[in-house]
């Protein structure tokens, strides 16, 4: 389910990169990012990750040519004026909201992949 939410979001960005640069002049064209390498994760997806399951996450990546990952919000400020944070923050009014390490787990996956 994931591979093909992931192959479907990798699909999207190939075709509105062939189709946004369909009009614009070759020489300007050439000029511009020709290749997706990167992409976005949101906190509500990567919260739920076990080690096992950003092994597999980070493999599918490597697979497709992502070498760049984005991490979306790592601490959110809820409606009820509460945090969530992903990280062990050292900032005072965010230590006591922490969730999940979120970073740490993520940069030692990507480290094994190297």
């Amino acid at each position: 389910m994931l591979l093909k939410k992931l192959i479907s979001a990798m699909t999207s960005a190939i075709c509105l990169a062939v189709f946004s640069t369909s009009a614009i002049p070759t020489t300007a064209a050439e000029e511009h990012i020709t290749q997706v390498n990167g992409t976005f994760i949101q906190p509500w997806l990567y919260a739920t990750y076990d080690d096992d399951r950003w092994d597999a996450e980070m493999k599918i990546m490597k697979e497709i040519g992502i070498e760049y990952l984005i991490m979306g919000d790592v601490a959110n400020h809820n409606t009820d004026g509460t945090w969530t944070v992903y990280y062990p923050s050292e900032i005072d009014y965010l230590r006591d909201y922490f969730a999940y390490d979120a970073i740490e787990s993520c940069f030692i996956t990507a480290t094994n992949m190297i």
